[in-house]
């Protein structure tokens, strides 16, 4: 995922070192799969008592008092 970036952030980096250069993707990985968990979490725990309600237009669906939704839907509209 970094291919294309990797010549821009090394460029960036105080010391040009490949240490560095290895801690900078080390945190950049942690944080993508942190926040692509976070988020697979919240989606599951989202459909998965009412996998029947799902609609092409998923703001649309009856989803209550989802908490994950109604922030979604307040920050759309």
């Amino acid at each position: 995922m970094y291919q294309v970036n990797i010549p821009q952030i090394f460029n960036e980096l105080e010391t040009k070192t490949a240490a560095n250069m290895s801690s900078v993707l080390l945190r950049g990985s942690s944080a993508a799969i942190f926040l692509y968990a976070l988020i697979g979490i919240f989606g599951y725990l989202t459909f998965v008592r009412t996998p029947d309600v799902i609609t092409s237009n998923i703001l649309s669906a009856p989803y209550g008092n989802n908490i994950a939704i109604i922030v979604v839907c307040v920050h759309v509209t």
